[in-house]
């Protein structure tokens, strides 16, 4: 009665893996079923199902939610949050560009400096924008703000942040070294 009729299939092909191993789960995960109520009007729903062991053998209970004010609610969000994606990423396109033609023009007048330590300031500079677009990046890249891998980075970054800072990565104790500086390496 819940189920469309174009609907009226899959149900039966969902509950069949479910009886095979039941477990409380919600049921139709990555996708929205649609119900029917009784005048045939349709309508978006979550369902529940957790197993019930009785006297009779196993039973399932399922709990079933209209949520259609909640689909109400965030179809806007989620057209807002589209509708800020190609900001973002102009925003993206035109730091990373900042941040190119920074490091050129201190790249090239670093060149024809004489004097050392002119030379270089001109450097550090240069690996403390290298390690901003490198943060830059990651940021970027990653998909979930709160979680970033620093696996691939950390050693490049770290490389430019002991550099920018003026320390040699051969005298850090191993662990610490970057990609490169190696045991043997004096």
């Amino acid at each position: 009665m819940l189920v469309p009729d174009r609907f009226r299939t899959s149900p039966v092909r969902e509950r069949e893996p479910y009886s095979e191993a039941p477990r409380t789960r919600p049921m139709g995960a990555g996708r929205v079923p649609t119900g029917r109520t009784r005048d045939g009007t349709e309508f978006p729903f979550e369902i529940s199902l957790s197993p019930i062991e009785t006297e009779g053998g196993l039973l399932a209970t399922s709990i079933v939610r209209d949520i259609t004010e909640r689909r109400r609610a965030e179809d806007p969000i989620q057209a807002s949050l589209r509708e800020k994606e190609v900001p973002l990423k102009e925003v993206h396109h035109r730091v990373r560009n900042s941040v190119r033609v920074t490091s050129s023009l201190l790249k090239h007048p670093s060149a024809g400096i004489q004097d050392a330590h002119a030379r270089d300031l001109f450097g550090e500079s240069q690996n403390r924008i290298r390690s901003m677009a490198l943060v830059h990046e990651m940021l970027y890249q990653s998909s979930d703000l709160s979680r970033i891998e620093l696996t691939d980075s950390a050693p490049s970054l770290a490389s430019l942040l002991w550099r920018s800072c003026g320390v040699d990565p051969r005298r850090l104790p191993q662990p610490f070294r970057p990609r490169g500086f190696g045991a043997n390496r004096r």
